[in-house]
């Protein structure tokens, strides 16, 4: 039976939608030079291999002094940082201190004064911080447009063979049963700080960023008043995309919010232990038996949260580049 989201729950998705479809519309627009006519240009045909590629040569990867070459503009026009949180001491704790070289709003007002729009992810880590700091730090984001918006809110993740998944075995932080599948920035891998079912409503609420959808179409029409007339029409409707793209994700990124395919078997948990399997596991046709095992997640724990045989039988222990002493310890 298809699924269907009441329309309170969308309601915000749909506005956040218009309102940021009505400035790139009002952008676009602007960006048009009246009176403008040339020549009818011959249309390709369909079919073939399309390239584009930059003319020259990259020199000096400084908006500043990019003046004379195009390809330097070209790259200059945007910037990509895995700035992960204005949390200095989270940070610091976790060894990122490149991120701390410099005040964070400041680096990102500068960049984007210069002509480039900085994107970055913002990393809500719930195995150190508490949902209220976390909440305070959205705040902070969303009420300050001399920033972007990030480009993608996401969970912690001990990807597999970094010293990151391998500290996590030391510190039995991992819950049981966790499949590969899970390792997708928005289920809970982790025993969280505060209590599972306040963690759980806060990152149901990240998907859409429920609660703070209003802060970003403030946030889009302070952050359009500052750079519309340093940034070209194209990078402001990049910058402004990231609310769009963040606040109504389940109603932009997939069908299934209309009902138009499959929906898990039910509801998502957020927890890797008990998180359903979505429908990609189950074969769209008749399968042959002996291809049972290709329908079956790969598991990362067993029910005690220790390494699945998935794991210790798949080799990732003799090719880690962690020290031998360091995966003993954590096995």
């Amino acid at each position: 039976m298809p699924f269907f989201l009441p329309m309170r729950q969308l309601r915000w998705q749909i506005l956040v939608v218009l309102v940021t479809l009505g400035i790139v519309a009002v952008l676009l627009f602007s960006q048009q030079s009246p009176g403008t006519s040339g020549p009818i240009l011959p249309q390709p045909e369909q079919g073939g291999v399309y390239t584009e590629g930059l003319v020259g040569s990259l020199g000096r990867l400084n908006p500043l002094l990019d003046w004379n070459n195009s390809a330097d503009r070209d790259v200059n026009r945007l910037l990509f940082s895995g700035l992960e949180s204005f949390d200095n001491d989270w940070l610091r704790n976790f060894n990122k201190l490149q991120n701390t070289k410099a005040p964070q709003v400041e680096m990102i007002s500068k960049s984007l004064n210069a002509g480039v729009v900085f994107y970055y992810g913002l990393m809500v880590d719930v195995t150190t911080r508490s949902v209220a700091d976390l909440r305070r730090e959205l705040n902070f984001i969303t009420g300050t447009p001399e920033i972007t918006i990030p480009a993608f809110v996401t969970l912690s993740i001990p990807l597999l063979g970094t010293p990151y998944f391998y500290e996590c075995l030391r510190n039995r932080s991992l819950l049981p049963e966790i499949k590969l599948r899970d390792m997708d920035g928005t289920t809970i891998l982790q025993k969280p700080v505060d209590p599972i079912s306040e963690v759980v409503e806060f990152i149901d609420d990240l998907q859409s960023l429920k609660g703070f959808q209003g802060r970003v179409l403030k946030h889009a029409v302070g952050f359009s008043r500052l750079y519309r007339s340093k940034l070209t029409k194209m990078q402001m409707i990049l910058a402004l995309g990231n609310g769009l793209l963040v606040c109504a994700q389940p109603f932009t990124t997939s069908f299934a919010t209309g009902g138009w395919i499959k929906k898990r078997p039910r509801p998502r948990t957020y927890i890797s232990t008990t998180e359903p399997l979505d429908h990609m596991y189950t074969p769209a046709f008749r399968v042959d038996s002996r291809f049972e095992s290709y329908f079956k997640p790969t598991m990362i724990t067993d029910k005690q949260g220790e390494l699945h045989e998935d794991i210790l039988n798949s080799g990732l222990l003799r090719n880690t580049t962690v020290p031998a002493g360091a995966v003993a310890q954590a096995v």
